[in-house]
């Protein structure tokens, strides 16, 4: 099973909350992996490396059974959603603030409003698990 979280740097409450969902819906997986994604806005100057990515989240979580992708992209949602496609990830852990900035993405391709769970689901047989963005 493999879970694509994205998140943001630094890590915000909701990445914390995000990472910590990833890890429940692998904790009884044989060969879990996790993608923890960040995405280099190439409009900003907010560029971070792998390994410090990576640091970031063991700093808070200690090892974890992680894979850390450090991408450039314009449009973030894009972005994440090419690298669950490459990856042919299983699930994805959104924060409901990203679910929303998806639907809109969608709503804007496809110029009517379309489910953001049913049209993955449907597409690319991944599974969306949406925390809520405060707890």
């Amino acid at each position: 099973m493999t879970v694509l979280i994205p998140v943001r740097y630094p890590l915000t409450d909701r990445n914390k909350r995000a990472i910590e969902k990833g890890l429940e819906l692998v904790a009884d997986e044989s060969d879990p992996e996790l993608l923890i994604v960040y995405v280099n806005r190439l409009y900003k100057d907010d560029r971070i490396p792998r390994s410090t990515l990576r640091e970031t989240v063991e700093a808070e979580f200690g090892t974890i059974p992680a894979h850390y992708v450090v991408r450039d992209g314009f449009l973030y949602e894009e972005a994440v959603l090419d690298e669950a496609i490459r990856q042919q990830v299983d699930h994805i852990v959104l924060s409901e603030r990203r679910r929303a900035a998806w639907q809109q993405l969608l709503r804007e391709a496809f110029d009517f409003e379309v489910d953001l769970e049913s049209f993955l689901s449907k597409q690319l047989d991944v599974e969306i698990h949406v925390i809520p963005d405060e707890q």
